[in-house]
């Protein structure tokens, strides 16, 4: 490269900010020879478009002017334009891209630029990836792929765009701009949040949501703005000036008729879930959807994933629906086009999708979000969803959700798929107790009249106990049947025996713990249809039995049928890990908020406000745990019950008041009869109260060393004597549990809601218990949660592993396969 330079100017390779993070000695090394300086004319072009991409160029002083056209070899309007001022990088996109240069770059008065041999760019770019998201705005980049209304540009203009997009904060009720406003006009596209526009004396109003634009006729002439853009809620809008893209809006049609916002109206309004709203309710509603546009082929939802919000396909749009049935075979594929909505009932409550859905590329959808959906209806009175119209299968599930809601222990992203006591032979045999005693009763109603007379009262003793016996026994085998349960879940099986106000054992294992499912069945079963279920985990407690189960080959198959949803889904995730990747690593990675509306964080936790307040809000949290704050904290620790440190407590506390009482008594003179005995008597009750006080101290301070903690990672069992004597420490990595189960043995634990909770490991150290802890079954639910949640992350990182190889090696066969090429030629020449 001959450009006049000197040793002093490698300060200017350091000062690179887009090159921040590669360390000082890889850029010199880099670009050692990759880099001068050159100054420019006024109006002197440093790169038409089409040229080759040799450099990427640096603003040192001056500014330069950029324009695209459709056509490089045309005088027309360019479809973008815009100017580089100092420390702005210019040309980068043909690094990037691997193209020639985009646009043709022009110098606005004197300048002088740095230029970067893009070889030698190219070399630090493969080792250190991230310099891409330094050059470019990607994030703004992914953003702006999925807006509807940029649908007709490429990938290059919309980088282009991005690179002169300001995102700016809007407060709720902050005015954008007014109607006839004039001056320099800008055009807004928003990111995240809402705005309504106001037509003033037209009476006419628009709400806007995620993924729509407004202020965009003054790109074509500008006369001021036709209405009143307000903001109703915290919002991140992005800023354009209107001249970059008026001649993009001059070639692309559909950009010339602006923001479609009757299109997204009239949508709504062909949904026949909304069929019963108003007019103005409908453009209401649209202003709490985001508009997307896939440029590419989107996962929307997986089979039997939990939905939090209704997807509608837009008109003149497609998507390919991929459906499992029961048995976790694949069924053929089939093609939709739009109008058509899925997730319906995901705008009402937590519901699975009954398909996995694949948006096709160039597609548009509209998303609302359930909790922006119950927002529009607390604004408007909650008049909204008593005029929804749901279909058939819509209120079958919201049937089944008042059954759902009495598992009070399923997760919200938690699927109920089947449930079902023992076979009525199991309760028929519970009866029979009861029914032996009232067969006694009945004989003894029977009984021979010479003994009622004899010995009336024996007789109706005997009658109402029998009867009385054959009642209880009767309650008890109901009770005792009527609350065990087999559940079948999206995420896991738990089997529950429980007897209220006497006991309670829950058991279950994660659906990917599982083994191998088998079915008994003798003769009996046969004949009446009942058979047992056997779930083989890795368990040292051995295998979840659930007997005399109703249709055990349906129970059988409905578990395959979700283990084997469990593996597709996660090949498709991985599949889509894998796609955004390559899109992160190309720059084309598509971005989409999940809501319109966001709660703003407080940026801070409340406290108790007092001294005795904070000290009683710790004992609680001692004593009892809340486990609502369990979610948010990085390690819980749990202690028995405070009902067993009372108890061992009681001693010590009965002799400490008695030996206080005593020495009270003498000091008082109250035994002062006993004169001689009054000394020793009162140095025997202080021993006593000493003795009492510290046998209290040590009592309370084992109780508070052992513990049983959870983190994000491990379980951890703790038997720790106070002072410097003896530890135990026994600890599993969380990824180790294979089945966790709780009991309440009885009445007692059932009443003061505390019991053991099992924890079988496939560790060394086997089962894990949490002896005596306070409420076992929340226990449960959140070494379940966190499980769950490191799964999700273990198989994503691996996923994310897997996918981060991939880039590397095309990477690869592409200079492999042009090397091979180039050498074709050369034998062929």
């Amino acid at each position: 490269m001959d450009f006049p330079r000197s040793d002093l100017d490698n300060s200017l390779i350091l000062s690179l900010e887009f090159l921040k993070g590669v360390p000082n000695d890889e850029r010199l090394h880099a670009l050692f020879e990759g880099w001068g300086v050159r100054s420019y004319r006024d109006r002197e072009v440093i790169f038409a478009q089409k040229d080759e991409a040799k450099y990427t160029y640096v603003v040192l002083s001056g500014q330069v002017t950029w324009a695209r056209r459709k056509d490089p070899t045309a005088l027309g309007e360019p479809i973008l334009s815009h100017f580089v001022k100092q420390g702005g990088l210019l040309g980068q996109h043909g690094l990037l891209y691997d193209s020639p240069h985009v646009y043709t770059a022009k110098a606005d008065g004197p300048c002088e630029l740095l230029l970067l041999d893009n070889q030698a760019l190219n070399r630090l770019l493969y080792r250190y990836t991230h310099v891409q998201g330094q050059m470019v705005k990607l994030d703004v980049i992914g953003r702006l792929r999925a807006v509807p209304w940029l649908a007709e540009l490429n990938l290059i203009d919309i980088s282009l765009l991005a690179d002169v997009a300001v995102s700016k904060s809007y407060l709720p009720d902050a005015i954008v701009y007014h109607k006839e406003q004039v001056g320099e006009a800008s055009f807004y596209i928003i990111d995240r949040g809402q705005v309504d526009l106001s037509y003033g004396r037209q009476g006419i109003v628009r709400f806007l949501g995620n993924g729509t634009v407004f202020g965009i006729f003054p790109m074509l002439e500008f006369g001021g703005y036709r209405n009143t853009a307000t903001v109703r809620c915290a919002s991140e809008i992005f800023v354009f000036p209107h001249n970059i893209l008026r001649g993009a809006a001059r070639y692309y049609p559909k950009m010339s008729k602006g923001d479609r916002h009757d299109v997204r109206v009239e949508a709504l309004h062909k949904t026949h879930l909304f069929a019963g709203l108003g007019d103005q309710e409908i453009s209401k509603l649209a202003g709490y959807a985001s508009h997307i546009h896939m440029p590419n082929h989107h996962l929307i939802s997986l089979q039997k994933e939990s939905a939090h919000a209704l997807w509608l396909l837009m008109p003149g749009s497609t998507a390919t629906l991929h459906v499992l049935n029961d048995k976790g075979e694949a069924l053929p594929e089939k093609r939709v086009s739009g109008p058509i909505h899925f997730g319906e009932a995901a705008l009402l409550m937590e519901a699975p999708i009954t398909s996995t859905i694949e948006a096709s590329p160039g597609s548009q959808w509209l998303k609302l979000d359930r909790q922006d959906f119950l927002a529009f209806d607390r604004q408007e009175g909650g008049k909204i969803i008593p005029k929804l119209n749901p279909s058939p299968a819509t209120l079958k599930i919201r049937r089944e959700e008042g059954e759902r809601k009495q598992v009070s222990w399923l997760a919200e992203d938690e699927a109920l798929l089947l449930y079902d006591r023992r076979h009525w032979f199991i309760l028929v045999r519970k009866l029979i107790p009861g029914l032996i005693l009232a067969g006694i009763l009945l004989l003894l109603l029977l009984a021979d009249w010479g003994l009622a007379l004899e010995s009336p009262g024996l007789l109706v003793v005997l009658t109402w106990g029998s009867g009385i016996l054959a009642l209880l026994a009767g309650l008890w085998g109901w009770l005792d049947y009527w609350n065990d349960f087999l559940f079948v879940t999206s995420k896991r099986v738990v089997q529950q025996d429980k007897v209220i106000f006497f006991n309670e054992t829950r058991r279950e294992a994660s659906l990917h713990q599982i083994q191998n499912i088998t079915v008994r069945s003798g003769l009996f079963g046969n004949i009446f249809g009942y058979g047992d279920v056997v779930i083989q985990t890795a368990s040292k407690q051995g295998n979840i039995v659930f007997d005399y189960a109703p249709s055990p080959a349906i129970m059988r198959d409905t578990l395959f049928g979700q283990m084997q949803l469990q593996r597709n889904n996660l090949q498709a995730q991985t599949k889509m890990n894998i796609q955004e990747r390559l899109e992160a690593r190309l720059g084309i990675k598509l971005i989409m908020p999940d809501r319109v509306l966001v709660s703003v964080s407080k940026g801070g936790v409340d406290r108790p406000a007092g001294f005795w307040k904070r000290w009683w809000a710790r004992l609680r949290t001692l004593f009892s745990p809340i486990p609502s704050q369990w979610e948010g904290t990085a390690k819980v620790v749990w202690r028995e019950h405070w009902l067993i440190l009372a108890s061992k407590l009681l001693t010590p506390i009965v002799l400490l008041l008695l030996s206080v009482v005593v020495g009270l008594g003498g000091f008082l003179g109250v035994v002062q009869e006993i004169a001689g005995a009054v000394v020793a008597v009162e140095l025997l009750a202080s021993v006593v109260g000493l003795i009492s006080l510290a046998t209290g101290w040590w009592i309370f301070a084992d109780w508070h060393n052992d513990t049983y903690e959870l983190t994000n990672t491990m379980i951890v069992d703790i038997s720790k004597l106070p002072l410097f004597f003896a530890e135990e420490r026994r600890q599993a990595q969380i990824s180790e549990i294979q089945d966790i189960q709780f009991e309440k043995p009885t009445p007692i634990h059932y009443i003061f809601n505390f019991g053991d909770v099992k924890i079988s490991t496939a560790a060394t150290e086997g089962i894990f218990t949490f002896d005596r802890v306070p409420d076992p079954a929340s226990v449960v639910d959140e070494i379940r949660r966190r499980v769950e949640k490191w799964r999700f992350a273990d198989e994503t990182s691996r996923a994310n592993k897997r996918a981060e190889e991939l880039p590397d090696w095309f990477e690869v066969y592409k200079r492999l396969d042009s090397r091979e090429a180039e050498t074709g030629r050369q034998e062929g020449g």
